[in-house]
């Protein structure tokens, strides 16, 4: 059953670590293509799912929070700290 979920992209752990790009946007109120545009330029680590499906586990959001790329540095600071905490746990 675990890795029927892991396949289809589903976490198995009681505390959710997984996210998709729309997700992220979502709470973080940007544009899913920023995410994608983030994840394709290398700076935020992901696994693609599907063509365009992204899986983001949350220690790699948590890496790219605590270390943002020089060029949008600012706009990572910019972002509330409690919507970080709550997506990276």
């Amino acid at each position: 059953m675990a890795c029927k979920l892991y396949a289809l992209g589903y976490s198995t752990r009681p505390v959710l670590d997984n996210y998709s790009c729309s997700e992220i946007a979502k709470h973080l109120c940007l544009h899913p293509s920023t995410i994608l545009y983030w994840v394709n330029q290398g700076w935020l680590k992901a696994k693609k799912r599907c063509v365009n499906c992204y899986q983001i586990k949350s220690r790699d959001l948590k890496q790219f929070f605590s270390n943002p790329p020089k060029p949008i540095r600012h706009r990572i600071a910019a972002i509330d700290p409690q919507v970080v905490k709550y997506l990276v746990g």
